[in-house]
């Protein structure tokens, strides 16, 4: 299996955004969150990855297998939650990225994929001499791959999503490096 780890591209656009929707919406589902009912709040959220990624389209790297997107990570300034996990932790740093729309396309999923694009972010994070990192997910799926990767929750909260949790990982770049 072929994977090329490749910067964001505008003739990539659509298949992120497709792959976007996918993991978004089968997020929600394996959440137990009734996207029938809840569609307001899938389609904020769908808003706002859509609007991250146009945004920040510079930030991302895709996977790619036989020229088909199949996963994506980027990198931006940390969100509210990781603001308050650092809080918490009283860690004052200004040289922090979050690492964020870490996506694998379900067919493509536990074939090393997540863990490429994540090298590849260790090796961004690295050459930027950034001094910590954070990773933050409401999604048990991403919970589970964040734990295997970096181990221990920094901060959980437990109702940060409109009730769902939202668990948090800072850790220093040498320490994974």
């Amino acid at each position: 299996m072929k994977i090329n780890i490749i910067p964001f591209g505008d003739s990539y656009e659509r298949e992120c955004l497709d792959l976007i929707k996918k993991i978004v919406t089968d997020g929600f589902i394996d959440e137990g969150i009734d996207i029938k009912r809840d569609k307001k709040h899938l389609d904020e959220e769908l808003l706002i990855q859509f609007t991250r990624l146009k945004e920040f389209s510079h930030h991302y790297f895709l996977a790619q297998k036989d020229n088909k997107v199949v996963g994506m990570i980027a990198y931006l300034q940390p969100c509210e939650a990781v603001k308050l996990a650092m809080k918490s932790l009283k860690i004052k740093s200004s040289s922090i990225i979050e690492i964020v729309a870490v996506y694998v396309h379900p067919d493509h999923q536990r074939k090393g994929i997540g863990s490429m694009l994540f090298k590849k972010m260790k090796g961004i994070l690295h050459k930027n001499n950034i001094d910590y990192f954070a990773v933050s997910t409401g999604y048990k799926k991403g919970r589970a791959f964040w734990t295997k990767k970096l181990g221990e929750v920094s901060v959980l909260f437990p109702t940060y999503y409109s009730g769902h949790p939202c668990s948090a990982w800072i850790r220093k770049v040498g320490d994974i490096i």
